[in-house]
């Protein structure tokens, strides 16, 4: 259909022979090649070239029209080679799952239809082993580097810190007003089990600095913790980002920790040997994207 789209417009065997780089007799073989299989005669010789016969100009639109939808075609099939596809397992902490997992996959879609991404949620801990056995491709969490050995390469990706969350009725409390640590101390707290990395650093603060901390309640997940702190059991320490959204939803109010203060890194890790796909860059560039609005907002 292109030689004869050629000829059509160029009214002419030989200038639509060199603007589609062949011979012209190879262009004739062609249109005859069309005209034997259409049983139809398609062009008519003139004193300056050829013009279309009454079957040549109902064959126009069609003709315009396949080759259109060929090169759509063509185009579509080419995005896809190009497009990142396959599968991506994500490993988040809890925590992190509630900032990040509905946009990224929300995202993921919209962007990447060819690849199936697997979010899952485990400890910090748990995550460095998925990724160091290749059962994970990306892991995000509050994690420092150094938990993690040289197994894996982490990368910050936003600034936060630790801070004590409330019933906004607590105490009179006003958000972003800071809080000691002595004082969030005496409260009644409502934290993760030991083994928690934020859970490590509170208790080694705190011993540190000769303070006792008022634990009434060990919970390991985030929802329920909320849900214990907005019906007034207690307060909780969590980082300020991550607990943002959730205290605008159950009308909490989040204070920093001071003296001393509780820096946290949300940061993206990767097995150190491992080679990334084109999908897994994809999903990192995402991430990237996610960490940036929350900085934002």
């Amino acid at each position: 259909m292109e030689q004869f789209l050629a000829v059509a417009e160029a009214h002419s065997l030989s200038r639509a022979a060199i603007s589609l780089g062949l011979t012209q007799s190879g262009i004739s073989r062609q249109i005859a090649s069309l005209e034997s299989s259409l049983n139809a005669r398609l062009f008519e010789r003139t004193g300056r070239g050829v013009v279309l016969t009454q079957a040549g100009r109902e064959l126009l639109p069609y003709a315009q029209s396949i080759l259109k939808q060929a090169r759509e075609v063509e185009s579509r099939l080419a995005d896809m080679r190009r497009m990142p596809s396959g599968r991506v397992v994500i490993g988040v902490t809890p925590t992190v799952a509630q900032m990040v997992t509905a946009p990224l996959i929300a995202a993921s879609r919209q962007r990447y239809a060819g690849i199936s991404l697997l979010v899952m949620e485990s400890s910090a801990a748990v995550i460095g082993e998925w990724l160091a056995e290749g059962r994970a491709d990306l892991g995000v969490c509050y994690a420092p580097p150094e938990q993690f050995g040289a197994t894996l390469d982490g990368e910050k990706l936003l600034d936060d810190a630790l801070g004590l969350v409330s019933r906004a009725t607590a105490l009179s409390a006003t958000g972003g007003e800071p809080v000691s640590l002595r004082e969030a101390a005496r409260l009644p707290l409502i934290l993760p089990s030991p083994g928690n990395g934020m859970r490590k650093r509170l208790d080694a603060e705190a011993e540190a600095a000769g303070i006792r901390l008022n634990v009434v309640m060990e919970v390991d997940s985030p929802a329920t913790i909320y849900t214990a702190v907005s019906s007034g059991a207690g307060h909780t320490v969590l980082p300020c980002l991550a607990a943002a959204p959730e205290a605008e939803l159950r009308r909490l109010v989040v204070r920093p920790l001071a003296n001393p203060s509780f820096p946290a890194w949300l940061s993206l890790y990767v097995a150190r040997t491992r080679r990334t796909s084109s999908a897994v860059r994809a999903i990192t560039e995402l991430v990237h994207s996610r960490a940036r609005e929350l900085e934002r907002n």
